[in-house]
């Protein structure tokens, strides 16, 4: 089918929402209103939906779609799955006969270099489908746009692995996104998805075997559960002097610094192991293997690219040079807990808890981009030192960074300063809270205990070092009596309607002190939400 026909399968996505404020997580971002673009492909059970970009519909409220087919009509659209580390997303229209002919065929192959391939959308500049041209420059594997945005960095351990993507110099502009990219045929070879501002004809498609990927897990598990991952930090040999040391007198090769310990190697992988085959294909010395795509012979990629394309539970083979011999090991390919919460809706949340004015919450990603990216925060010594954070694996499931998020001001905290927040809680009193639900459940304990007028509550600190740069202090002391009486004041000071976020009213109330007549209308407040909260949040979350 000629490309003149293929715009009846092309949408308008037109979104109003708002993004939520993690700094300040009892509010949200004034409304907003944006536009993307999508297109309708169908499964092969025969379900129709649309596809588009994981950005386009973030955030959003209400989604609507533009049939150009049906005059522009406006139809509601709802978000059946997203995947952020793929940027890519599903939506579905009730009720809307399309027409076979509205429908995009996806290429089973990544086109050629120097391929022809027309990218069609919606950018900003009118009001009917446009259509650019251009070609495959270049195949790689990078993190997409989409999540460095967000503050995530290339080989750390809170970033998802590296993914094939396509380069092509075409025109992309704001609105195209979601779009599909068509090759000479007319077969859809990728999903529009990002350009580089500081460059010209510099622009980005998803190609359709992530496409692909992403929508047979989808139909076999009802979600998305996340790019499969390394679980290994490493480092690249390109150092002779070292690859000699570690026993390795060709160039490949990379070591491995640390293994995740919840990561599926974590009992077959060994510091200063050095990897050098991943599923029979050589990894050189600066950290790629070279890749056969069909009619692309000899295109060098990072190795890593090699977990993302398996799929929780496909086996994967390394080979290692360990104390000079070489060993096989057979994995599955597995997602990897973070210890940042990466996602917001999925599986990070603008979460709070506070009591006598100071709020704390679990650092996530969302968080962390909110503080780095403040610009009138100025950089406290506590700020800087959540850098290291995301460079850390998760130990534990149940563990969390939690912070001492701000400071509400009021009688009852007076004299505590600015300074400590964003510091890491460690203890309270003299139990350690390993994540935010601990802390919730040990303050109210303290709550409950009879004798309250001579009690205090500890809130000890994580020392960011031991010579005293930092000069803050490692501990916060509040007086029980006071907390509760001054926490009423501070929530209508500021209209904050309850003391913790909804993801966390269950464990709010399950903890609380029933005989607090003070807190007694917080409880039921949070009982009643809890549910709702519960059964409309579950639709974005991953399974």
């Amino acid at each position: 089918m000629a490309h003149s026909e293929r715009h009846r399968g092309v949408v308008k996505i037109i979104c109003e929402g708002a993004s939520p404020k993690y700094t300040m997580p009892w509010q949200m971002c004034a409304q907003e209103s944006w536009t993307g673009s999508g297109f309708f492909v169908r499964t092969d059970q025969g379900e129709v939906f649309i596809l588009t970009n994981a950005h386009v519909v973030d955030n959003a409220f209400v989604v609507r779609v533009m049939l150009e087919r049906a005059g522009g009509s406006r139809k509601y659209a709802q978000v059946v799955c997203t995947a952020p580390d793929v940027d890519l997303a599903l939506l579905q229209v009730a009720r809307c006969d399309v027409n076979e002919a509205a429908i995009l065929p996806l290429a089973s192959d990544i086109p050629p270099l120097f391929s022809s391939v027309a990218t069609l959308g919606f950018p900003q500049g009118g009001s009917t489908v446009c259509v650019t041209k251009g070609v495959v420059s270049r195949i790689d594997a990078q993190i997409y746009a989409y999540l460095l945005e967000q503050g995530f960095t290339p080989r750390v351990a809170c970033s998802p692995s590296k993914v094939l993507i396509l380069q092509i110099d075409a025109a992309i502009n704001p609105g195209n996104s979601g779009g599909p990219a068509l090759s000479a045929d007319g077969y859809v070879v990728g999903v529009t998805s990002s350009s580089m501002n500081e460059a010209q004809n510099i622009g980005y498609i998803i190609p359709t075997c992530i496409v692909q990927m992403f929508i047979k897990e989808y139909l076999q598990t009802g979600g998305w559960r996340g790019l499969c991952e390394l679980g290994f930090a490493y480092r690249k040999l390109e150092c002779e002097a070292l690859r000699k040391y570690m026993g390795v007198f060709e160039d490949r090769g990379v070591l491995v610094t640390s293994v995740a310990p919840l990561g599926a190697l974590s009992t077959s992988l060994s510091e200063n192991d050095v990897l050098i085959a991943v599923d029979g294909m050589c990894v050189h010395s600066d950290a790629t293997i070279t890749c056969e795509y069909k009619e692309n012979a000899g295109v060098q990629l990072p190795f890593e690219h090699i977990f993302s394309l398996k799929r929780p539970g496909q086996s994967i083979v390394l080979q290692v040079l360990r104390s000079s011999r070489v060993e096989t090991l057979v994995t599955e390919a597995a997602t990897l807990p973070s210890l940042l919460p990466r996602y917001n809706a999925l599986d990070a949340h603008a979460s709070f808890a506070m009591f006598g004015g100071m709020v704390f919450s679990r650092l996530s990603m969302p968080l962390y981009h909110d503080i780095y990216f403040d610009e009138d925060e100025p950089m406290s010594c506590a700020r800087s030192s959540l850098l290291s954070e995301g460079r850390k694996w998760k130990g534990t499931p149940d563990q969390e960074i939690v912070l001492l998020l701000c400071i509400l001001r009021h009688r009852v905290n007076e004299g505590i300063s600015s300074s400590n927040a964003y510091r890491i809680v460690t203890h309270i009193n003299d139990v350690a809270v390993p994540n935010l639900g601990s802390l919730i459940t040990e303050v109210l304990s303290q709550l409950s205990t009879p004798g309250l007028e001579e009690r205090f509550l500890r809130i000890r600190f994580r020392k960011e070092n031991s010579d005293g740069v930092c000069n803050v202090s490692s501990e916060e002391i509040l007086k029980i009596s006071d907390m509760t009486q001054a926490d009423c004041e501070i929530m209508q000071q500021n209209q904050i309607s309850a003391p913790v976020s909804p993801d966390l009213a269950a464990v709010y109330t399950e903890s609380a002190p029933a005989d607090n007549a003070a807190i007694a209308p917080w409880v039921q407040c949070l009982r009643e939400c809890d549910e709702p909260r519960t059964e409309s949040s579950s639709k974005r979350v991953r399974a």
